[in-house]
């Protein structure tokens, strides 16, 4: 039975089901959009569905789902636009995405419940451990965390030296842009990323060489105003000077009071000490005052602190993607001859450019018109990107920032704002595609072998294996997880403190929240940062001392590459096959999916199949074609706002129980 056809017997009893209810109009709309599009011939899905669409089982058509019927459970948001090709209808390929909200994402993107953060600039990234996350970047002095954390690679005593010369001292690569959206700057892609360029972008939503741009306005005649905007893109960054939180403000208040105290002016600076003590102080009386009791130690109360003098409202100046391997291609990476060393690199770096391209092409989006209503596609991404060698803990840890701008344009050239929605709901997807793109090139460059995984850090953590390199030692890996084991530690205080106070553990979204507190409080002070060669040094005396000597290091790596694994074929009977384990697995945890799951859970089992990284792509679309129109239901019509009407629904009569009054 094809997907979308239904019996006309068993839609007249859902419906007649139904019509004793009580519907709002809203609900009876929703419920006839779902019908119609349930009761469309089988080739009305032959194709991506159109906008929204949601689906479910073939099985499970005999229930309705559920209508929205709260502003709390609006529809979901239409964000791209799927049309068919003229490729056969086995081989379709997608031109856009549509996406469904998650909240946190999880270790290796394995599942859709883990543990998110807070940063120290006041925003939420969506972590996902050694993968990828997502990191808002505010405006202002936001742009900050990109020169003093990322592009220095979170070091804390660069001082006032400059970028260049850090980079020199410490070997570290410079920035690099990145994106189709630097032809509107004229800029290079590839070219280096300056300081001066990033708080023009990232701190005051300016052209990066804002500099150059105003003063040729200025030789040319313009006032200083008309310089100033020459160099704007688009709307000015908005500032919100005064929305304090209420713990600023009375710390503001301690620290006149104790001037005046004292006998000086209201308005000199307090004494470091000083101020440590009151903010200590207030710190300890808000939370007794919010909690009803002491915090238990220095770290919760620091947490608290620093989400209480968050700013609670902030413009967005970009978000920071940041991509990293499994352990184990870190691990191999730092213990290898610096040739192969450099393939691994190569290997990282082709994933992630590929991944972003795929993210201009089918996530950035902008908004446009009054509140944002009309969703339109970017022309372009800006972004710089900084890869990194090592963690706080100083294990190594290759991985890239990708910050991305905010600033984009429309097909008209207007600058806007990325929907950043988007970029949240796309995370598995993407993470997913990182992961497969960097398998097959390792295995296309070195010949490395993969293997499925449960033991070590996912042990009874995740619900699926992380796919490791075959041969890396295990001991290595969790070594060099210090950072991950001590936030799990931390959660686990957390959770059993939690426990002692509420007689009872948890809730999922309580443990969240735990989680969150966890890694916010085992933050560490970042190490100095060493050259490479010292990082390599260092790293080769401490695997040789878990796994016993240096030339077991080395027979190590060499056991790991070399082996050149048979690509397998993609087949009609495998893309079948594959088409229905993919939607069984996400009908495990949901009622309902999008596109969007169904492609992750593609992506997954396309890496595991051992596919040529030249077929990957077409691979995936096949599937997920094949796992709509075969195995799926849509039971809701995209916006009415932003695509035709077919022909066929206009001649739809809605039975009278469910038509408005």
């Amino acid at each position: 039975m094809t997907s979308t056809s239904t019996d006309a017997s068993s839609m007249r009893r859902s419906r007649a089901n139904w019509s004793g209810s009580s519907f709002s109009r809203r609900s009876r709309a929703a419920f006839s959009r779902a019908s119609r599009a349930r009761s469309r011939p089988a080739c009305a899905c032959a194709a991506f569905p159109t906008g929204d669409h949601l689906f479910l089982a073939p099985e499970r058509h005999g229930n309705p789902p559920r209508p929205f019927t709260s502003k709390k459970q609006p529809r979901p948001i239409r964000i791209g636009h799927l049309t068919p090709t003229e490729f056969p209808a086995a081989e379709i390929r997608p031109t856009h995405t549509t996406f469904q909200p998650l909240t946190t994402l999880a270790p290796h993107a394995l599942s859709e419940i883990g543990a998110g953060q807070v940063s120290e600039t006041g925003s939420r990234r969506l972590l996902i451990r050694g993968v990828m996350g997502v990191h808002k970047l505010t405006a202002g002095d936001g742009y900050t965390y990109l020169t003093r954390q990322v592009a220095v690679h979170d070091a804390t005593d660069r001082g006032h030296a400059g970028l260049a010369d850090y980079y020199a001292e410490k070997g570290e690569s410079p920035g690099r842009w990145f994106g189709a959206g630097l032809a509107a700057l004229d800029l290079e892609q590839g070219s280096q990323v300056t300081e001066t360029h990033m708080r023009n972008l990232f701190g005051e939503g300016r052209h990066p060489g804002a500099e150059r741009l105003e003063n040729a306005a200025l030789d040319a005649g313009k006032s200083v105003e008309q310089a100033k905007k020459s160099s704007q893109l688009g709307r000015v960054f908005a500032r919100y000077l005064g929305n304090q939180p209420e713990f600023i403000q009375e710390t503001a208040k301690r620290y006149i009071a104790y001037n005046l105290a004292h006998g000086e002016h209201w308005k000199t600076p307090v004494p470091a000490e000083v101020r440590a003590k009151i903010r200590t102080e207030l710190g300890n009386e808000h939370f007794l005052r919010e909690h009803g009791r002491a915090p238990i130690d220095d770290r919760e109360r620091g947490a608290f602190m620093a989400k209480a003098t968050r700013q609670q409202t902030t413009a967005v100046a970009g978000y920071d993607l940041t991509f990293a391997p499994v352990k184990s291609v870190s691990t191999l990476w730092a213990l290898a001859d610096r040739d192969v060393a450099k393939e691994i690199e190569a290997a990282h770096h082709a994933a992630v450019e590929a991944t972003l391209k795929w993210l201009e092409k089918e996530v950035l989006f902008t908004r446009r018109g009054r509140g944002g209503l009309q969703q339109v596609k970017a022309k372009g991404l800006i972004a710089g990107m900084f890869t990194h060698r090592d963690a706080r803990s100083s294990d190594p840890h290759l991985h890239t920032h990708v910050a991305v701008s905010n600033k984009v344009q429309d097909e008209t050239g207007r600058w806007l704002a990325v929907d950043g929605r988007v970029l949240y709901k796309a995370n598995v997807t993407l993470a997913e595609m990182y992961n497969t793109l960097i398998e097959s090139e390792l295995i296309a460059r070195l010949g490395v072998r993969f293997e499925n995984r449960r033991s070590g850090l996912n042990k009874g953590v995740d619900k699926r294996p992380v796919r490791e390199i075959v041969g890396v030692d295990e001991r290595l890996a969790k070594s060099w997880s210090k950072r991950h084991s001590a936030i799990e530690a931390r959660r686990r205080e957390l959770a059993a403190a939690f426990q002692a106070e509420h007689g009872r553990p948890p809730t999922e979204g309580e443990a969240v929240t735990l989680a969150e507190k966890a890694w916010d409080q085992t933050r560490q002070a970042k190490h100095a940062p060493r050259a490479e060669a010292d990082q390599r040094a260092a790293w080769l005396a401490e695997a040789a001392a878990i796994i016993g000597s240096e030339q077991a290091v080395r027979d190590m790596v060499e056991d790991c590459l070399g082996h050149r694994p048979d690509a397998q074929d993609v087949t009609d009977q495998w893309v079948a096959e594959t088409a229905q384990q993919v939607v069984a697995r996400v009908a495990e945890d949901r009622a309902t999916w999008q596109v969007w799951h169904l492609r992750a859970e593609a992506q997954r089992q396309a890496r595991a199949h051992g596919i040529r990284l030249t077929e990957l792509d077409d691979a995936v679309d096949r599937v997920v074609a094949t796992a709509i129109r075969e195995h799926s239901i849509a039971f809701n019509d995209p916006d009415p706002l932003t695509r035709e009407t077919t022909a066929a629904e206009q001649d739809v009569t809605i039975p009278a129980p469910l038509q408005s009054s």
